[in-house]
Formats: structure tokens, sequence, C-alpha cells
């Protein structure tokens, strides 16, 4: 069977030892560098100084003593050359910051596995939801009977009835009755896709701005396939809240449409939730990218 790499990506991600050896390598590669540093010239590395600045500076704070130490090198090795002592100081400063930027992955995984693991969950339990609407349409229809209408409606069809909610013709019926001559097994599945794509068109908007990262971990695809379910469930949760008169005024849906329209904004509505994991990301992914060459910019965590 093919391994397709998008597949392969997400099963990768449900496996913490994945995420170590990805780390691992990480770690291996900055004590790599720090360790060719050390057999570098000290001619050579006086070039490098700029880079070497640019790197400490974008990963440890400015009270940082080894931040601190290579902007005095940095300044006094303008006029003369640079010193076996003050190359020893740029080493262990540079494999400091790396050390610092290992750190910060390392929290970008780990987020990252939560994050597949959660949708995950939350997908499994709206297929659940999907699936029991489809098998028992009339334990729990998503039906409204606005009596002014006489009028019994379901997300996908709707039905003439009589003053108490029994279907026309019959005698002796109830309102259960008119809603079980009206119910649809595929009601549930339609105002979970409603909400789906309600939640899709909002999750779009909301990783615009988003900042992008050169790990493996993409964050941002993980988070909009996080609302896509969410909106599904939402969709349900909001018209069975409607349906038992938690909304005053809005109890008594007059149309199929006026309940897909519901379920639409209630699926986009899952942006209140999830935007608090958005707001997390985003300062997850801009502490990846450190604080600049600058080091001006700040980060989410406390300074280490």
């Amino acid at each position: 069977m093919a391994d397709y790499p998008a597949i392969s990506m997400w099963r990768r991600s449900l496996t913490w030892a994945e995420n170590a050896c990805i780390e691992s390598a990480l770690g291996h590669v900055d004590a790599a560098e720090a360790s060719t540093m050390r057999m570098t010239a000290v001619e050579t590395l006086h070039r490098q100084l700029p880079s070497i600045q640019a790197q400490v500076f974008r990963y440890l704070p400015k009270s940082d003593p080894r931040r601190m130490r290579v902007d005095e090198i940095v300044h006094d090795v303008k006029g003369r050359p640079l010193q076996e002592d003050e190359k020893e100081a740029l080493v262990l400063a540079f494999h400091a910051a790396g050390s610092q930027r290992l750190r910060e992955v390392v929290r970008l995984g780990a987020f990252f596995v939560v994050l597949v693991r959660a949708t995950l969950c939350v997908a499994v339990l709206a297929a659940v939801i999907g699936l029991a609407g489809g098998i028992w349409p009339k334990a729990l229809p998503l039906c409204f009977f606005p009596q002014e209408k006489s009028l019994v409606a379901c997300p996908t069809e709707q039905s003439r009835a009589q003053v108490n909610g029994a279907p026309v013709n019959t005698a002796g019926g109830d309102l259960d009755d008119g809603f079980d001559a009206t119910v649809s097994r595929a009601d549930y599945v339609l105002v979970e896709f409603a909400g789906l794509m309600a939640a899709a068109v909002v999750g779009i908007a909301a990783l615009r701005g988003m900042r992008g990262s050169s790990t493996p971990y993409r964050v941002p695809i993980a988070l909009l396939l996080l609302k896509l379910p969410a909106g599904a469930i939402t969709a349900v949760v909001g018209l069975l809240l409607m349906r038992g008169g938690f909304v005053p005024g809005l109890s008594a849906l007059d149309s199929s449409a006026q309940i897909i329209a519901w379920a639409i904004v209630f699926g986009a509505a899952q942006q209140l939730v999830t935007g608090l994991i958005d707001q997390r990301a985003h300062g997850v992914l801009n502490d990846v990218g450190g604080r600049g060459a600058s080091g001006d910019r700040a980060m989410s965590t406390a300074d280490q």
C-alpha cells in the first residue's frame, strides 16, 4: 500500500518517539556546529561575528550574561584581532542559543501532537453524533414547531401540522407524531455538514497572518482541521439549545432554510473556542522564530 507523504506525516505526529527523533537530530546539529566553531581559526571566526551575534540575539534574552558578553566582544574587536578566550565565549553563547531554539522546537512538537490527537477525538465525536442521528433520527430530532404557522420544520423536510403539532389528516396525535412524520435520517448529517463548511470558511480567515515554521510541524493545517469537526458539533449543539428554548424568541424556526442558516451560524461560532487555541499557536510559532536578528521581539514565554 502506497505511503502518501501527508498521511505519513500525520501518522508520525501521533507518536512522541518520532518527535523525539526530530528533536534529537536538531540537538546533534547544534552540537556539531559548536564543535566546528571550536576548530575554526580565530581569523575565520572573526569574519563570522555578525552571523554569530544575530543567532545569539535571536534566542537569548537581553539579561543573559552570555549575550551581554557577545555584545561586548563585538564592540571590543572592531580595532583588534579576536582572542582565544573570546572565541570560547562566542562558542558557548552560540551553543546556548541553539539549545534555547531546541527547547522551543520541543514545545512546538508537544503542542502539535496534542493538537492532532484533539482533532482526532473531536472528529470521532462528530462522526458518532452523525451516525447516531442517522440510526435513531426520532430520539432527539432537530425539528421545530412554530404554532402560528401550523408547520413542522426539520433540516431536510417540513410538513403541515395541526394546531397541536400532530400530522394533518390524523386523529389523536400530538407534536411527537408530527416530528416522527417529518424527521429524516439525513438531518444530523446535513446540519453537521453546514457547520463544517462554516467552520472551514472561518478557519481559513483565521489562518491569515499566522506565522509559518521551518519545522516539520504543520500547526496551521492542524488548527484548520480541528475547526472542521468542532464546527459540525457546535452546529448540532446550538440547534439543540434553540430547540430547548435556551435562546428566548428563537425556539420556533419556521423553515428548513432557517434551520440550516442557524447551523451555519453556530458552526462559525466554534471560533469562540478554537480562537483561544489559535492565540496559543501564535505564541508557540513566534517563539520558535526567536526574537528577531536584533533580539527585540517579545516572546510568549518568560525569558530563560
